[in-house]
C-alpha cells in the first residue's frame, strides 16, 4: 500500500459522511468497517471516494453488502465521487444503486 488508508467521519443528525483517503482493498477494509461502526444511528450514510487512490472488487463487494444491510434496516448507504475506474466496476458488477443521485 503506497498510502495509509484512513476515514474521516462527520455526523449531522441522522446523516453521516465518511470521507475515505488512500487505498481501499481487502487488507484495509477494517478502516471502512470501523467508520461504519461510528454511525450506528444514521439513516443516510454517504461514502465519499474522492480521495481514494485505489479500490478493489473486495472493497466494492463489502460496500455492497453494507448497503444491503443498511437497506434491511430501512437505512441508505451510497457512494459519491467515485473515480472512472470505480464507476466502471460499479457498472460491470451492476451496482448502480450504490451511487448518490
Amino acid at each position: 500500500m503506497s498510502s495509509e488508508t484512513r476515514a474521516d467521519v462527520l455526523v449531522f443528525g441522522d446523516e453521516a459522511l465518511i470521507g475515505l483517503h488512500g487505498e481501499l482493498d481487502l487488507f484495509s477494509l477494517d478502516v471502512l468497517r470501523d467508520a461504519l461502526a461510528e454511525v450506528p444511528a444514521a439513516s443516510h450514510v454517504v461514502i465519499d471516494l474522492q480521495d481514494v487512490d485505489f479500490l478493489d472488487c473486495a472493497a466494492l463487494r463489502f460496500i455492497e453488502g453494507a448497503a444491503r444491510q443498511f437497506a434491511a434496516d430501512s437505512r441508505r448507504l451510497r457512494v459519491k465521487h467515485a473515480s472512472g475506474l470505480v464507476n466502471r466496476l460499479i457498472e460491470l458488477l451492476k451496482l448502480d444503486d450504490l451511487r448518490v443521485r
